[in-house]
């Protein structure tokens, strides 16, 4: 069965944000898309090939929060865009804009203090403007409000850090783990036999295949019941390999 938080629990962990976990996050244009994609990165393989990143200095982070991705509306497809163009471009196609490859020269997203500083500890990469990246390419043109995507970005990534799947990874003794049993893992975690919703990605460092990124599938709809298995929804195929390197 999923490893789900008492609500007493829940509200520690979040503190001041507590009383905004029951906020809905509802697009206010391109609302035709079918699902999300929830994004966490695996610190120390995100680091074995990032080592100058300045988030890199603190090694001690695990599961880090990347980010949701809301699909390719209708609409989009309609006009001939097709899903890989949609996950180059994401708003940017909509905008117009070119691309900022440095993160840091986006406008600033202006969010509540107590929010700002639980996005801080959740995601290292605001070090390097992450969060200006994700809500100006996957957020903006949907018209999300800011405070309540970010909010619930921290309530997803709170649920899997917090399961017995993101313990299994916590796990300090654990050096490389196989790929079949992290999925394993998951399917318990989340009361599931369909782990399709899982997508472990990899990158290659030294010789070695690192964990590099956790991504899980999740419909529109599920996104407010989420861990729960109806809420869960298929994802490609990820490329690690049957061992995984983890630190």
């Amino acid at each position: 069965m999923p490893s789900r938080l008492s609500a007493f629990t829940f509200a520690a962990l979040l503190g001041p944000l507590a009383s905004f976990s029951a906020w809905a996050l509802q697009p206010s244009q391109l609302s035709d898309f079918s699902e999300y994609t929830f994004a966490m990165s695996w610190h120390p393989g995100f680091c074995a090939g990032q080592k100058q990143a300045p988030e890199c200095a603190n090694r001690e982070a695990g599961l880090t929060l990347h980010g949701l991705w809301a699909s390719l509306p209708d609409r989009l497809k309609a006009e001939g865009v097709d899903t890989p163009q949609w996950w180059r471009e994401g708003c940017d196609h909509v905008t117009g804009k070119v691309p900022e490859k440095n993160f840091c020269a986006l406008a600033p997203v202006a969010l509540d203090s107590a929010l700002r500083s639980r996005l801080e500890q959740v995601m290292p990469s605001t070090e390097s403007c992450l969060e200006r990246h994700e809500y100006v390419k996957h957020a903006a043109c949907f018209g999300f409000d800011k405070d309540a995507f970010f909010r619930r970005n921290i309530e997803l990534f709170d649920s899997v850090s917090q399961s017995s799947f993101g313990a299994l990874l916590a796990a300090p003794e654990r050096r490389e783990i196989g790929r079949n049993e992290l999925i394993r893992a998951y399917g318990d975690a989340f009361g599931t036999r369909d782990t399709r919703s899982l997508k472990l990605v990899c990158d290659v460092h030294d010789g070695r295949a690192w964990l590099s990124s956790v991504e899980i599938g999740i419909t529109r709809e599920g996104l407010d019941t989420f861990p729960a298995a109806a809420s869960l929804t298929p994802l490609l195929r990820g490329n690690c390999p049957a061992r995984i390197q983890l630190r």
